[in-house]
């Protein structure tokens, strides 16, 4: 990695495939809403004020990005297991303007919008959306929405203003059965994710899919306080069966935000200013790390994330890099979006105009990749005290199996989420 400096590096994309099949009956759209907001007409050089998020968008976006990490940690045991539930999420949110009927009614209940209007989440995603690109110092962060239709399928006029004017998302068509043409929506999706995610769309295209929607998310934070790479050295890390492993371990001395908690152990790690932060849970007692993420719920978040302390300890964190992907189709069914999937009643005729046939979601697919680590600048040395660690405070040690999240402190919404089982 280029630089030098203490970096997370996160990035995820989602993508949403449709294929169209089965008579569909006709039905009544309903109008597009009004882009919200205008330019002035006398711009000011001064930055613009961080955009107000409805708290019930944010609190949605947590509500389904847990329920969804939980489903998926319960079906995918024994792996490292990163996702970012914003991407999925801002994806889906998409789809769900070009939803309608008993399908619209299903991803009202799965994205957790029950109570909002379809006016007011897009409302809600464009100032979230927005407020995630006010800059942040030390923090590189990006979001980008495309849609890419079948060169011949016909986007409904209201569903692709409306996605253009809240999510800013580009509106491609493509000749899918050119040989090149996943190549052109993986090459964007690499773009947008700075080389970290190569590809999500496989080649060839098959002639059914008429439609893929796609989210990308960035995100490069560096530590506010960094670590000395003088400090990192080989430390043991006990797996879920008991094994010991060695892995490299980091290790700085410092004021730390802490909490301790029924069964956990928790530290909070700024980055930049502290808008951003990454949360590192680690059991505690008879406890362990799916234990931690099964109790994971918006009223238990609500309390684990607030009610730190600071308190000079030391502190050892492993590195860890490692890529992630999952298809979402089962996980999102059993979260109650099971009528999107189902190719005879799906109803999404408020997006695409597929004459006879009837549009539905193939496949839901997710992949990220993460990098914690420290590139060693001489910020960091500062903390590199030698004191003998028998006159020092009990450690805070990252030493087992941990869950960790990364959080937007402004807007309240979790960006990512992971279960680290192997840091190797």
């Amino acid at each position: 990695m280029n630089g030098r400096k203490s970096i997370l590096i996160l990035a995820a994309a989602a993508v949403l495939t449709l294929l169209a099949c089965a008579p569909t009956p006709p039905s009544s759209q309903p109008p597009a809403p009004s882009p919200s907001g205008s330019p002035s007409p006398n711009p000011s050089p001064s930055p613009a004020p961080m955009p107000v998020v409805d708290q019930r968008f944010s609190a949605a976006q947590n509500a389904f990005g847990f329920a969804l990490f939980n489903q998926i940690s319960q079906t995918e045991k024994g792996k490292n297991l990163f996702v970012s539930p914003s991407s999925v999420a801002v994806a889906l949110a998409m789809t769900y303007n070009g939803a309608q009927g008993d399908t619209q009614k299903a991803m009202e209940q799965t994205l957790r919008l029950s109570g909002m209007s379809m006016d007011d989440v897009n409302k809600s995603a464009n100032a979230w959306l927005q407020a995630l690109k006010t800059p942040t110092p030390k923090v590189d962060i990006s979001i980008a929405n495309s849609i890419w239709a079948r060169q011949g399928i016909q986007l409904l006029p209201q569903f692709s203003d409306r996605v253009k004017a809240s999510y800013g998302a580009e509106v491609n068509t493509l000749d899918f059965s050119k040989p090149d043409a996943a190549g052109t929506i993986n090459a964007w999706v690499n773009s947008q994710t700075k080389g970290k995610i190569k590809d999500i769309v496989a080649s060839p295209i098959a002639d059914d899919k008429i439609l893929f929607l796609v989210n990308a998310l960035y995100f490069k934070g560096q530590w506010s306080t960094q670590f000395d790479p003088k400090q990192t050295r080989d430390a043991p890390f006990t797996l879920l069966n008991g094994a010991k492993v060695n892995v490299p371990t980091m290790s700085r001395i410092g004021d730390f935000e802490t909490k301790n908690g029924d069964g956990y152990q928790v530290v909070r790690l700024p980055y930049g200013d502290g808008r951003f932060s990454m949360y590192i849970f680690v059991p505690t007692a008879n406890q362990d790390a799916y234990g931690i993420a099964k109790q994971l719920t918006p009223e238990t978040w609500q309390s684990w994330s607030s009610g730190f302390g600071k308190r000079n300890v030391p502190l050892m964190m492993p590195k860890f890099t490692f890529a992630y992907d999952i298809t979402l189709n089962d996980a999102l069914k059993s979260l109650g979006m099971a009528q999107a999937f189902n190719a005879g009643s799906a109803d999404f005729s408020g997006m695409v105009n597929t004459g006879s046939q009837r549009a539905y979601i193939s496949e839901v697919k997710h992949k990220t990749f993460v990098v914690v680590n420290e590139e060693g600048t001489e910020a960091a040395a500062a903390t590199s005290v030698g004191v003998n660690v028998t006159s020092m405070p009990v450690p805070f040690a990252v030493d087992q199996p941990f869950l960790t999240l990364v959080r937007d402190n402004v807007t309240n919404t979790v960006l990512f989420m992971g279960l680290v089982l192997d840091p190797r």
